[in-house]
């Protein structure tokens, strides 16, 4: 199959795929990480939504990523305009509005900080939008204990001193931790039966 990675940096995620023998092909916003994904892969350079394709895919992929674009559904339509029948859209490292975290913690929640994170999303959001589509949530996980930022025993302390703070109605001065729920990974299927 053919995999499209949005955002691929210097290629390295779409390596795991080329050694699978997958058709690799890539779109990247920064010409240095374009330029060294593509002596390995097939990488364009430039924005998404208006770069011209001529082909459709088996997978797309949005890795920590559509929380950075201004526009982020013009990104959502292009890739559905690309996907193929049957093709499937994975969201992964992307901050989750409906965490804990996000809802205890406000303005002090740990995704805030990053400024290039320009919209939250909740896994809703992108199941209203690809609806209409045809196009449907499959799977969903929400890494954490597998990342290199959990600290389960200390995280769960942090966590438990916010929900005092907030019940005895003080504000939270510290900021998140990482947490259960925190970032969202989601798979979205087309129905074999939808086009482009």
């Amino acid at each position: 199959g053919k995999v499209l990675d949005v955002g691929c940096g210097n290629g390295l995620f779409l390596d795991l795929f080329a050694a699978d023998g997958y058709h690799c092909h890539g779109v990247e916003f920064g010409a240095e990480a374009a330029q060294a994904a593509g002596r390995r892969h097939n990488v364009r350079y430039g924005e998404f939504p208006r770069l011209d394709f001529h082909e459709s895919f088996d997978l797309i992929v949005f890795r920590g990523v559509i929380e950075h674009v201004p526009e982020p559904r013009a990104y959502l339509e292009k890739a559905a305009s690309l996907l193929g029948p049957g093709g499937a859209i994975y969201i992964t490292s992307t901050p989750n509005a409906d965490s804990i975290c996000c809802d205890l913690f406000k303005q002090r929640w740990n995704q805030h900080f990053p400024e290039a994170h320009i919209v939250h999303f909740r896994p809703k959001h992108f199941d209203d939008f690809f609806a209409p589509l045809g196009i449907g949530r499959v799977a969903e996980h929400f890494f954490y204990e597998e990342t290199p930022y959990a600290d389960p025993p200390e995280d769960v302390v942090r966590v438990a001193e916010a929900v005092a703070a907030q019940r005895a109605g003080h504000d939270i001065d510290f900021d998140s931790p990482a947490f259960w729920g925190t970032m969202m990974t989601l798979l979205y299927r087309r129905r074999e039966s939808q086009g482009r």
